[in-house]
């Protein structure tokens, strides 16, 4: 099932940098692709056995662990592109490779789930594709904090998205309207970071140029 997270998510990521040519390098953004399938395979491997195996007993838990698992997801993306390999140019395009390269390994596991319920309702099956367009806006989000210095007010915003999804993708398994939410919820995410894109690759001089007029 690997092939269903990865093609769409390149395309999606041959979407995002189209128009931003020169201002990344593309040896790097496969790296940042694949790093981020690296470290989504080991995050959702635990998350999978933790929150599978428990959200059909204790739904209270549900938005604990959706919050958890939100915060940590964002941490690691900061993680790796807070360091000196990714040159701040094109760190919001960089985050959209590692979200992409994360949600890549996520989307194919969530498809699985999905088939226990595919029968009752189709819209289970869409959330493997809508975690590619979060994974991709949360990282997007995460770039733009760190290029810009506001690493906490985008760290907020990427981990409210994580959260909304988790908790609506969770509760899909009790009733068919929860679906429909994380898909828009994944949706108006990508949304709000594609709108935010192209203010997150302005260069700092540009952005006083921009200013000044």
């Amino acid at each position: 099932m690997l092939p269903l997270g990865i093609i769409p998510s390149l395309f999606i990521l041959y979407f995002i940098v189209g128009g931003y040519e020169g201002k990344f390098e593309e040896k790097i953004i496969l790296i940042a692709f694949i790093i981020g399938m690296a470290v989504g395979t080991i995050l959702y491997l635990i998350e999978g056995m933790i929150l599978y195996s428990q959200m059909l007993k204790y739904i209270d838990a549900i938005i604990i662990f959706s919050l958890l698992f939100s915060v940590q997801e964002q941490l690691a993306k900061v993680a790796i592109l807070n360091t000196r390999f990714f040159e701040k140019k094109g760190l919001p395009i960089y985050g959209a490779g590692v979200g992409l390269g994360m949600a890549s390994t996520f989307s194919p596991l969530l498809l699985g789930a999905s088939f226990e319920i595919s029968l009752e309702n189709f819209l289970p099956l869409l959330l493997p594709f809508s975690a590619i367009f979060l994974g991709c806006a949360t990282g997007i989000f995460i770039g733009i904090g760190i290029k810009r210095g506001d690493k906490f007010k985008f760290f907020f915003y990427a981990v409210l998205s994580g959260s909304a999804f988790w908790i609506f993708t969770s509760l899909s398994f009790y009733h068919s309207f929860f679906p429909i939410l994380a898909i828009i919820s994944s949706l108006f995410a990508f949304y709000i970071a594609y709108r935010n894109l192209p203010f997150g690759m302005l260069e700092r001089r540009e952005l006083l140029g921009l200013s000044n007029k």
